[in-house]
């Protein structure tokens, strides 16, 4: 469990960057956080964003920071990326990496870092709902859905949280079903499962 030597730049994350629209999908499909993913690639003002690679127990994770805050915490299907080189927000980065690995090695509870979450309202509600949810506890859909503000609109969480721009720091894994078992994870859910035990919570 380590974070990758090296430092990523994903400059001007726009399409039309691309020398041809087949390498643009092959980088999409690199981060399976992929409709948050697209989003960024997709914005017509030009967006550029310091990135790493953290190495979990259980996958690699891409960090992005931008004008001092963290924006991406996404798990990835491949680690290798190909990227320009540039040290902007090191140091955020850096201690992002600290408290993860702290994280894993369960001397940390929870996270201290400047975020940026891009996304609609209801989005942002949800993601913020999360944040709520204490170390070694789990709420299900229907109460972040209450704490969201639309205590109804539980398929609607359900795609927040898949869109989540942050795992682990918007802890989405631990929202499960009403029923104890362990619900949905876009990611995965052994990944979730892991997660869940980390933290010490039994689910079935």
């Amino acid at each position: 469990m380590q974070r990758k030597k090296g430092f990523f730049c994903f400059a001007f994350l726009n399409e039309r960057n691309f020398d041809n629209r087949q390498n643009y999908k092959k980088l999409c499909q690199k981060c399976t956080s992929l409709p948050y993913f697209i989003y960024l690639c997709r914005m017509e003002k030009h967006f550029a964003t310091s990135t790493t690679l953290f190495e979990t127990p259980c996958g690699h994770l891409l960090l992005g920071a931008e004008s001092g805050c963290l924006c991406l915490c996404s798990w990835l299907r491949e680690p290798l990326l190909t990227a320009i080189t540039n040290h902007a927000d090191a140091l955020l980065l850096n201690e992002a990496c600290r408290q993860l690995q702290e994280y894993f090695a369960h001397e940390r509870q929870d996270f201290l870092l400047p975020l940026s979450m891009s996304g609609t309202l209801f989005q942002k509600r949800a993601w913020q709902a999360m944040l709520t949810i204490p170390y070694g506890q789990t709420i299900s859909y229907a109460e972040e859905a209450r704490r969201a503000g639309h205590p109804t609109a539980l398929r609607a969480v359900g795609n927040a949280n898949g869109r989540n721009p942050l795992v682990i720091i918007v802890p989405c894994h631990r929202v499960i079903a009403s029923n104890g078992t362990i619900g949905g994870y876009s990611d995965g859910l052994d990944r979730k499962r892991f997660l869940l035990q980390l933290e010490g919570i039994a689910c079935r």
